[in-house]
C-alpha cells in the first residue's frame, strides 16, 4: 500500500497528475480495510482491536494520514485512528510518563512516524505532542552515543544501557560465550528515529536536533552495507566488546540469496534518502544548511545553485616540553553561491543563509564570506546555534564562498547508564564521530579520562593495498588473504595510547569485518 501511494507522488511529480490507477487501487484497499476493522469491533469490541494492534503492523496510521491528505475522505483519517494504540500514546500526551520501557522498538517508532504525519496532516496539536515527547525520552533515556536504540530489538531498562553491551568469552578459544553487545542497534530503529528526527527539526529546527540527525546517519546508517559486497546488509550494529559484523548470524551482515530481514527493505530506502536532510528552505528567502554532505543543490524557484564541499584535516600532535599538545582535527565547509539561470558574474536572488554550527564543535568556529573581488568578512557564531550569514553589502554575488571552520576534539561521551558500576565506560568520539577500538576482546583503557585529546592523536603510517583492490587497507592491520600487496601510501590513524595498551581507533561506518569495541572502560591510572 505505501508502494502505490510512494507511485502516485511520484508520477505526479514527473506530470500532473499521478498515476489514477495506484491511487484507486489503494483507496479501495483502505476502504476494504477500515471497513474489516468496524465490523470486527462491532462484534468484538474495541478493547479486543487495542489487543490485536500489540504486534508489528508497520507504519499503516502514516499511510492512512498520506491517503486523508490526498483524498479528504473521513474514513482515511479514521483508519490512521485505528491503528494508532491508545495505551501507547495516551501516557506520552500528558509528558509525565514513560511506556517505553519494555517495548518492541520497531513496533512502536512507526507509531510515533504516523502520529507525526497526523499532526502535519489533521493540525492535531496532541499527535504533535506525543511526537516531541517521545523524541526527548528516547534520545535521554535509551540512546547509546550512535544515536541509536534497542538491545535484541526491544527498549530495557531506561538508562541502563550498559548491561546490553557486555560480551562474555572463552579463557582458552577466546570465543564469544553469548551474544550479548551484538545485538543492539536494530538499523530498522533508526531508520524511523531519522524519520521522526526530520519531523521534529522541520516544525522547529535548532541545531541540536540536526546534530542528533548526523549522529545517527553516520553512525548507525552508512557503515550498515558491506563494502564490495552486492546485497550484503546489517539488521544490527553490534556496540559490545570485541564484536564483529561478520560473526553472530543475523547480528552481522546479511546474504544477498538467504537474508531479507525487515533492515533490508528500510535500509534500501534510507540510502535512497542520504540527501533529502542537508537543505532546508523556509518562504522564498531563507536557506537553511543542516548536514555537511558533499552535495549540488538546484532551488529551481530562485534560480540558485548551491555546491557544498568538506575536508577534515589532521595534523600530527606537537610537543608541549613533555607533554604532547591536545590533539584537534579541523572540518572546513565551503558552500559556493551560483547561478543556474545565467552564466558569468553577477548579482544573486536575496538569501537569508543559516548555516548549522554544531553542538560538537570545539574551540571557537568560523564564518568566512569569501568574495570574488578578494574581500573577506569574517565572523565567530556561537556552537550549538544556527548562524544567520549577514547578506554582504551589495547583495549576494555569483561565485560567493561561505566557509566554515569547526574545530574537533577527541571526547568522552559517558554510556546511558545511571549505575555506578557503568561509571567509567564511554564511548571515544571526535566530532559526531564514535571511535571504535580495533581489538578482539578487550575494551580496559587506562588513561586521564580528564586528558582525553592528550592520549588520542593521529600517527604517520604507511598504507598498502591489496592487488585487484581499488581501496587504500584502512587500518595497518587488515591483512590482503591471497591477494598480495601492490601499491603504498603515506597515511595517517587515530591511536588511543593507554598506559596498558594501544587502540587503532575507526569510525563505526568503516570497521566493515573487523573486531572492534564501540564502548571503553576508561580508568585513570594509579
Amino acid at each position: 500500500m505505501a508502494g502505490l501511494y510512494d507511485h502516485y507522488m511520484l508520477t505526479a511529480k514527473l506530470s500532473e497528475p499521478g498515476n489514477d490507477q495506484a491511487l484507486a487501487v489503494l483507496v479501495q484497499m483502505a476502504n476494504y480495510i477500515s471497513s474489516r476493522i468496524t465490523k470486527l469491533i462491532a462484534a468484538k469490541g474495541a478493547a479486543w482491536w487495542q489487543w490485536c494492534l500489540d504486534v508489528e503492523f508497520g507504519g499503516m496510521n502514516e499511510l492512512a494520514y498520506n491517503l486523508f491528505s490526498l483524498t479528504k475522505d473521513p474514513r482515511h483519517a479514521q483508519l490512521a485512528a485505528l491503528f494508532s494504540p491508545d495505551n501507547f500514546l495516551n501516557p506520552l500526551a500528558d509528558g509525565t510518563q514513560d511506556p517505553l520501557d519494555g517495548l518492541h522498538a520497531n513496533q512502536h517508532l512507526p507509531i510515533i512516524v504516523g502520529a507525526a504525519r497526523g499532526f502535519e496532516v489533521m493540525g492535531n496539536k496532541t499527535l504533535g505532542t506525543i511526537t516531541h515527547n517521545f523524541g526527548c525520552l528516547l534520545s535521554s533515556r535509551y540512546e547509546y552515543s550512535t544515536g541509536g536504540s534497542s538491545d535484541n530489538e526491544y527498549w530495557g531498562n531506561p538508562r541502563e544501557l550498559g548491561t546490553s553491551i557486555h560480551t562474555d568469552f572463552d579463557s582458552v578459544t577466546h570465543a564469544p560465550m553469548n551474544s550479548d553487545g551484538y545485538h543492539t542497534q536494530e538499523t530498522c530503529t533508526t531508520y524511523n528515529s531519522l524519520k521522526i528526527s526530520r519531523y521534529l527539526f522541520t516544525w522547529a529546527p535548532t541545531a541540536a536536533l540536526a546534530d542528533a540527525f548526523e549522529a545517527k546517519l553516520l553512525n548507525g546508517i552508512l557503515g550498515v552495507q558491506q563494502p564490495g559486497v552486492v546485497g550484503s546488509l546489517s539488521y544490527m550494529t553490534p556496540l559490545g566488546r570485541g564484536v564483529n559484523r561478520n560473526r553472530w548470524d543475523w547480528y552481522g551482515f546479511g546474504n544477498a540469496n538467504s537474508s531479507f530481514w525487515c533492515c533490508y527493505g528500510t535500509t534500501v530506502e534510507q540510502f535512497a534518502k542520504l540527501g533529502d536532510s542537508i537543505y532546508f528552505t523556509e518562504g522564498i528567502e531563507q536557506l537553511w544548511v543542516a548536514q555537511y554532505i558533499p552535495s549540488t543543490l538546484s532551488w529551481a524557484a530562485k534560480g540558485l545553485s548551491v555546491v557544498m564541499t568538506s575536508s577534515l584535516a589532521m595534523a600530527l600532535p606537537t610537543q608541549r616540553g613533555a607533554r604532547a599538545e591536545p590533539y584537534t582535527a579541523t572540518l572546513t565547509v565551503n558552500i559556493t553561491l551560483s547561478s543556474f539561470l545565467s552564466r558569468g558574474p553577477g548579482p544573486l536572488p536575496a538569501l537569508d543563509l543559516r548555516v548549522r554550527v554544531p553542538g560538537w564543535a570545539a574551540r571557537e568556529s568560523a564564518v568566512r564570506v569569501r568574495r570574488r573581488n578578494s574581500s573577506m568578512s569574517e565572523h565567530t557564531p556561537a556552537n550549538g546555534t544556527f548562524f544567520a550569514v549577514p547578506t554582504p553589502e551589495l547583495g549576494w554575488l555569483v561565485g560567493d564562498v561561505v566557509e566554515l571552520t569547526l574545530g574537533m576534539v577527541p571526547r568522552l561521551t559517558p554510556i546511558n547508564d545511571v549505575r555506578p558500576e557503568f561509571a567509567s565506560v564511554s564511548s571515544i568520539m571526535l566530532g559526531p564521530l564514535v571511535l571504535t577500538g580495533i581489538t578482539n576482546e578487550t575494551d580496559e583503557l587506562r588513561a586521564d579520562p580528564a586528558r582525553v585529546a592528550e592520549w588520542v592523536a593521529p600517527e604517520k603510517i604507511q598504507r598498502t593495498r591489496c592487488a585487484g583492490r581499488a581501496h587504500w587497507k584502512i587500518w595497518d592491520g587488515e591483512r590482503c588473504g591471497d591477494a598480495q600487496e601492490d601499491a603504498t601510501t603515506d597515511g595517517m590513524q587515530l591511536v588511543a595510547h593507554g598506559k596498558n595498551r594501544n587502540y587503532t581507533l575507526l569510525p563505526l561506518a568503516r570497521v566493515a569485518l573487523l573486531n572492534y569495541t564501540a564502548y571503553f572502560n576508561v580508568t585513570k591510572p594509579v
